[in-house]
């Protein structure tokens, strides 16, 4: 009986040995694109927007977005210029902008290649 459960235990060491195989996904590389990181709440602070361009899965992160114009435009007419604070790093000024509860908001995001993003 103790041979049979000794017998049993490296057979399932062989078989854990075995499964183990390593995955190398076969990426494509594709044109770069622009990732959006930022929040909008009604509470009088500055909003930041934060931008930089996809990467490589090789890499840890993604260059920062500079020089684009960013925008937050309200459904109520209201609109703040944000702007650059440091590389990709877009902040709102408090005292001329502030999310309302209700409002539908809009980002528009121009980069100096003269690309135009909204959402």
């Amino acid at each position: 009986m103790k041979y049979i459960r000794l017998i049993k235990f490296v057979i399932l060491l062989v078989m854990m040995q075995s499964c183990i195989s390593p995955f190398e996904p076969e990426i494509e590389d594709n044109q770069p694109l622009i990732v959006v990181e930022g929040l909008i709440t009604d509470k009088p602070e500055p909003y930041q927007v934060k931008l930089t361009q996809t990467f490589a899965y090789d890499e840890n992160e993604g260059a920062p977005v500079t020089n684009a114009t960013v925008a937050i435009e309200g459904s109520d007419g209201s609109n703040a210029v944000l702007l650059e604070e440091k590389e990709g790093v877009y902040v709102s000024d408090p005292d001329l902008f502030t999310g309302r509860s209700g409002v539908s908001y809009r980002l528009i995001i121009e980069t100096i290649e003269g690309d135009r993003f909204e959402s």
